[in-house]
């Protein structure tokens, strides 16, 4: 019962900080995504030679659920919706936006830029067969002739105003976000009063807050946008979704590249990786103790069910098979191996994810502890990853260990039991037929090899002891 209880502290203990490891995503994306060097407008979804069409955002998705209730369906007596997979958004009023990133560029604390690369702010430097990156979209009524500025035929008397500044940070993204300035965690939403619960989404920004440095180019109404890029059906499904989201607003934002500290530490080589996925990871391999959890049930029940059988007498030996207390340790003794198989793989399934998530934000706690970023909330999130780990991670790994040592020890006992217990029998089976030997000779070897006994008295005796037997 302690193991029970154990596991389902495992699988119910949620890990720490998702959001400071969504907010060090945000970094890796920011830090390792080419600035944006050109921008086109289209509206047949076929960009210009050197382009590529921009994912503006994605319409998150939902959870199975029950439709009445509005309600995930760990609250439903009964599932009345699938899930919906996310769905990809290019459309912004009828627009697509066409990119062109920089491709060869060096980033990081740069005094001069070396030969056949030109400066374009104080952390850049692009090859001179390519332009500065934009360091600024915004939407203008007029296009007025101006240094460093290009501008782009947009919506009816409209123009999007394209800035290269040489004191300005650089643009990494234009994209939409949801109900206002986007979070510092990646995927997840500022706050709502009312959200749609089945949404596939999280929401509130946490302590780290929102990015302030981001620009709004435009904005327009949430239930328009998802219209025109072809999720009507959404709301035909998912019945009040769309009275939540009517007053919400959909805004058309620029976000730029993180701005770094003058300091080497600042600008180290990060891999790609995930860390809410190593969370992801961590949590489901929590999820997999069930199983763990219904072989121990099953130990338990098939214990508590050879003791109670253990108390009928009526058990032949020539029926050993259907003996329950033998098959029920049979059963016990067989479980114990897979239970301690899967044991074993949970617990180093969870250390590698563990290890991987620790090696893989370390850089980061460096750079959060250095105070690399200009905004403290980026350094507090990488701080707050250490956090995770100690107080998390770790004591869940000691704990799936505890539970699979203690499962060995206890399959090392039973296993050691039933086999004295097997000694003891064939002993037992011996004793009784030497005993048995023993009487035969007594009444046919000692007494019959007595000549002074008459012969028919010896057969006599042998006759009463095989009736007697019979």
């Amino acid at each position: 019962m302690l193991m029970i209880f154990s596991g389902i502290i495992i699988i119910k203990t949620q890990p720490n900080n998702k959001i400071s490891a969504g907010v060090v995503d945000y970094i890796t994306l920011n830090l390792a995504t080419p600035p944006i060097q050109d921008l086109q407008v289209v509206t047949n979804s076929k960009c210009p030679a050197g382009f590529v069409l921009l994912e503006l955002g994605r319409w998150p998705g939902t959870v199975a659920g029950c439709i009445e209730k509005g309600k995930p369906e760990r609250y439903c007596n009964k599932i009345e919706i699938d899930s919906i997979p996310p769905r990809e958004l290019y459309q912004w009023k009828q627009f697509q936006f066409c990119i062109k990133r920089n491709s060869d560029y060096d980033f990081g604390n740069i005094d001069t830029c070396k030969a056949g690369y030109k400066q374009c702010n104080s952390q850049l430097c692009v090859s001179v067969a390519e332009e500065c990156p934009l360091t600024s979209v915004t939407m203008e009524d007029s296009n007025p002739v101006a240094p460093d500025t290009t501008y782009v035929p947009f919506l009816p008397g409209k123009y999007l105003k394209l800035v290269r500044s040489l004191n300005m940070n650089p643009l990494y993204s234009i994209e939409i976000s949801i109900t206002g300035l986007p979070c510092y965690a990646l995927n997840w939403r500022p706050n709502k009063a009312s959200p749609f619960e089945l949404l596939d989404v999280e929401f509130g920004c946490g302590p780290y807050g929102q990015d302030f440095s981001a620009e709004v180019i435009d904005n327009m109404s949430e239930v328009s946008l998802y219209r025109e890029n072809g999720l009507v059906f959404v709301f035909e499904r998912l019945k009040g979704y769309q009275e939540s989201v009517e007053k919400d607003m959909a805004y058309l934002i620029t976000r730029k590249k993180v701005e770094l500290r003058d300091d080497p530490v600042c600008y180290q080589k990060f891999e790609k990786d995930s860390l809410v996925d190593y969370i992801n990871e961590i949590k489901g391999w929590r999820s997999e103790t069930m199983y763990f959890l219904i072989l121990e049930a099953l130990i338990l029940l098939s214990v508590v069910a050879s003791l109670y059988f253990s108390r009928k007498k009526k058990v032949t030996v020539k029926k050993c098979l259907l003996d329950w207390k033998i098959l029920l340790s049979i059963v016990t003794l067989l479980i114990m191996p897979v239970q301690l198989f899967i044991g074993g793989a949970l617990f180093l399934n969870l250390r590698k994810s563990a290890i991987d998530f620790i090696n893989a934000g370390l850089p980061y706690v460096s750079m959060g502890s250095n105070g690399c970023f200009k905004f403290e909330a980026l350094n507090d999130a990488c701080k707050d990853l250490k956090g995770f780990t100690n107080t998390s991670a770790k004591p869940i790994d000691n704990l799936v260990l505890a539970l699979v040592l203690i499962a060995l020890i206890r399959w090392v006992i039973l296993l050691g039991i039933g086999l004295v217990r097997l000694i003891l029998l064939y002993i037992e089976k011996k004793r009784k037929f030497h005993t048995a030997g023993s009487r035969e000779y007594i009444a046919t070897g000692s007494l019959c090899s007595q000549e002074s006994v008459p012969r028919d008295t010896r057969e006599n005796i042998v006759l009463s002891l095989e009736q007697n037997e019979t």
